[in-house]
């Protein structure tokens, strides 16, 4: 059972339960953590790279060019999680769960630069 069909804490809490459910339940939200996911992985790279202690500066700048070269690719062609996702999307729903269709996934794509 989840808290938005727990009556016991309250109403208000399974109210705001239902209202953050419904939220990340939209294809649009769902959509955005695999964009995200796809950009947040190219950081990460980069992250692991200057956490050494024996970086230099050239192998810094190097790899912050490769890491924005990939984000701006990812603005044009999806990325392995976006591209994952569609895949498993089957009629609005993900892994079993029913996703609430706020637009299209190309849409989605297309709207990219703006995030």
């Amino acid at each position: 059972m989840n808290n938005a069909e727990d009556k016991s804490n309250g109403g208000e809490y399974s109210a705001k339960a239902k209202g953050i459910l419904t939220k990340i339940m939209e294809l649009k939200f769902v959509w955005f953590l695999h964009f995200t996911k796809d950009v947040l992985n190219n950081v990460a790279k980069a992250s692991l790279l200057f956490q050494r202690e024996d970086i230099c500066t050239a192998s810094a700048v190097t790899k912050l060019q490769s890491v924005e070269t990939n984000i701006r690719n990812l603005m044009e062609n999806s990325g392995q999680h976006c591209l994952e996702f569609q895949q498993n999307l089957q009629c609005n729903e993900l892994k079993e769960n029913t996703l609430k269709h706020i637009g299209d996934v190309q849409e989605f794509e297309n709207e990219k630069v703006e995030f």
